[in-house]
């Protein structure tokens, strides 16, 4: 059913799943998905959370896939504060939510410009023993970077580091990128050196734009070679950044 989905016949789940319970048939965890989906996806929204609100109430036996999914869906289409309300009443209702369940809510919540919320959501989930990934963590970072928040990058920076959680390409490529695009350029190059060191790997064109960037500021790399070097304060624009301004591994990277 959840193939009629995607495919865009959420009409023909419908059917389809009340053939299956008119026979008799009881429905499973990926029976709900798909309706929950179905039901979205054909806008009635009303049915799908009335639908939820069932599950929530009977304690119909699902996995965290199922809560996910109504709140993925509801947010799709527009609806942040709808898929809110029945995020944070499964919450109560002690639904089995995952970190795909928490990550899910904290892009709608970033997206929709709820950037404390996102913060305090992610603090919850730590709380309460679900533990963060380095999805969620990119997640986050591409929602304060896109706010300009430094100080909330910083935050999050230092939090993974105590927690443990490693980043990988696109972690380091959404701060370098923020890094430059702030003419933080300084901080941009040392974070630069940090992910070559680490090997992780950057695609050809993001690595071309972030060496063009770091090219113009400073005349300390070699173009040819595309070897960077450690910088000297009195030639690189630091723009009157501090350390204090910058992650924890950002600022210690030299």
């Amino acid at each position: 059913m959840i193939y009629l989905c995607e495919v865009g016949c959420p009409s023909l789940v419908l059917d389809l799943f009340n053939e299956m319970t008119d026979k008799g048939f009881t429905p499973n965890g990926y029976s709900y998905v798909a309706l929950l989906t179905a039901l979205c996806r054909a806008g009635r929204i009303d049915a799908a959370i009335s639908l939820y609100d069932l599950i929530l109430m009977k304690g119909f036996f699902v996995d965290s896939h199922v809560h996910t999914v109504i709140i993925s869906e509801l947010i799709k289409i527009g609806q942040l504060q709808k898929a809110m309300r029945l995020f944070r009443k499964a919450v109560t209702e002690g639904a089995p939510l995952d970190v795909v369940s928490y990550t899910v809510a904290i892009s709608g919540l970033l997206n929709g410009g709820g950037i404390g919320e996102a913060k305090s959501l992610y603090c919850q989930m730590k709380e309460i023993g679900v533990v963060p990934n380095t999805y969620t963590c990119n997640v986050m970072l591409l929602g304060f970077c896109k706010a300009n928040k430094i100080e909330l990058v910083q935050w999050l920076w230092k939090d993974m580091d105590e927690v443990g959680i490693e980043g990988d390409s696109t972690t380091y490529k959404t701060v370098i990128i923020f890094l430059l695009k702030s003419h933080r350029f300084h901080s941009a190059l040392l974070l630069f050196i940090e992910t070559q060191a680490l090997g992780l790997k950057l695609d050809e064109a993001t690595y071309a734009w972030i060496h063009n960037k770091l090219a113009r500021a400073s005349e300390l790399v070699d173009v040819h070679n595309s070897v960077f070097h450690y910088p000297s304060e009195d030639k690189l624009y630091i723009d009157g950044m501090s350390s204090d301004d910058l992650p924890d591994k950002v600022a210690s990277a030299g």
